[in-house]
């Protein structure tokens, strides 16, 4: 894998900044573009896929990306041959997924209408171009820091069976059984975007279910609904507000997280011997050596039950290590849930997840059929399965 501050060669010059995320299919890097010719930089997001397999269908339709043009699709620059393999060099939006707003708890109904509004423009420009997105999701869904909705991953489905995807709950059975992205398909994603965003934000009621649920069904926006779905200025201002406070709140964690990593590291420098020459097998008495250096006795004691406590480090770091034995959570169930640990998004079931901290956690979940959650006691090295009968039967375990 590529890391950061590595250059990649291709017919442009990437050095890569950052990875911005890693899926089944591909990586996406943060990177600065160099024209070899003209020495001009440009910041891009650089997609680069995992196989090769379907690089012919890529390569002959790649015109058909480079052809749309909207404000509410990511733009595509350039097909590349990076690290040995196809890559998408891409417009680098600045903003956060409709998942990442939505785990946040930062939007309301209205936010939804002007999100869900402003993704219709983008499929009419695509629409208008000769292709359908083919995988509309709330992961395919950035809202950039100016209020700005650019769709993700659109039109690399529209051309061969093999490499067509979506994600449970928003692709239309027609894809299921092997049809093409259609316009109806699109729709039918868009309005499961509107149902599912509708279960999730704050102060919402059932008009955003209803209306997500008709525009599903009835694969079409109808007058009445075309009115509700109307993007405004106002709208795309109040998502520019909550994205730049939430991508502030990001930056300024960050160092945190990267602290944190080095203080837990530091652990590990106490050697075996060490603890052998400062515990009590050493026959140091370090209370006197205390009031030598004239602290009082009371504190000298105290400075002696310290050292002693040292001595037995090694000992209680061992007890600890096996107390903290990361613990494995089985989802299995009939139907598909979307499921989140400790308020994180864990993706749908069935879900296998590991390196989980023993304790207490709260495990939330969605399907169409209604949500759930319960907190749940993971022992030390345990491997828990749960099933459809400890889900429909929520509490605490």
């Amino acid at each position: 894998m590529v890391m950061k501050n590595q250059t990649v060669t291709s017919q442009n010059e990437y050095h890569v900044v950052d990875i911005l995320g890693e899926g089944a299919t591909s990586t996406v890097y943060k990177a600065i573009k160099r024209d070899r010719s003209e020495s001009i930089q440009t910041e891009v997001a650089l997609k680069v896929f995992s196989s090769e397999e379907h690089i012919g269908v890529w390569k002959r339709e790649f015109s058909s990306l480079l052809g749309v043009s909207s404000p509410f699709c990511v733009k595509v620059f350039s097909f590349e041959w990076a690290m040995n393999k196809p890559a998408l060099c891409l417009e680098l939006v600045e903003g956060l997924t409709l998942v990442e707003l939505l785990d946040s708890q930062s939007l309301e109904e209205r936010d939804i209408i002007e999100i869900s509004a402003q993704a219709l423009m983008g499929l009419q420009d695509l629409w208008s171009s000769g292709l359908c997105h083919g995988d509309l999701s709330p992961m395919n869904v950035m809202v950039a820091n100016d209020g700005q909705v650019k769709l993700l991953d659109f039109g690399l489905g529209n051309f061969d069976d093999k490499v067509r995807r979506g994600t449970p709950f928003f692709v239309h059975d027609s894809l299921i059984n092997g049809g093409a992205p259609s316009k109806e398909s699109d729709l039918f994603s868009l309005g499961r975007l509107i149902n599912w965003s509708g279960q999730r934000v704050r102060h919402g009621n059932r008009d955003l279910h209803e209306l997500g649920t008709q525009v599903a069904v009835e694969a079409e926006v109808t007058p009445d609904k075309a009115e509700q779905l109307q993007p405004s200025p106002v709208g795309k201002a109040r998502l520019a507000e909550i994205v730049t406070s939430k991508l502030s709140e990001k930056r300024s964690a960050q160092p945190q997280t990267e602290e944190f990593m080095v203080q837990a590291e530091s652990f590990d420098y106490v050697t075996q011997k060490e603890s052998q020459d400062i515990g009590p097998s050493a026959q140091i008495d370090w209370r006197r050596i205390a009031l030598r250096l004239g602290i009082s006795a009371s504190l000298a004691t105290l400075f002696a039950v310290f050292v002693l406590q040292i001595g037995k480090l090694p000992e209680k770091l061992s007890a600890s290590k096996v107390s903290k034995t990361p613990a494995t959570l089985q989802i299995r169930t009939k139907s598909w849930r979307e499921i989140w640990i400790d308020g994180k998004r864990s993706g749908y079931t069935p879900a296998t997840l590991k390196g989980l901290t023993p304790g207490k956690h709260i495990l939330k979940w969605a399907s169409p059929e209604g949500s759930g959650e319960m907190i749940l006691t993971l022992q030390p090295g345990e491997n828990k399965l749960l099933n459809d009968n400890d889900l429909d039967s929520p509490g605490v375990e």
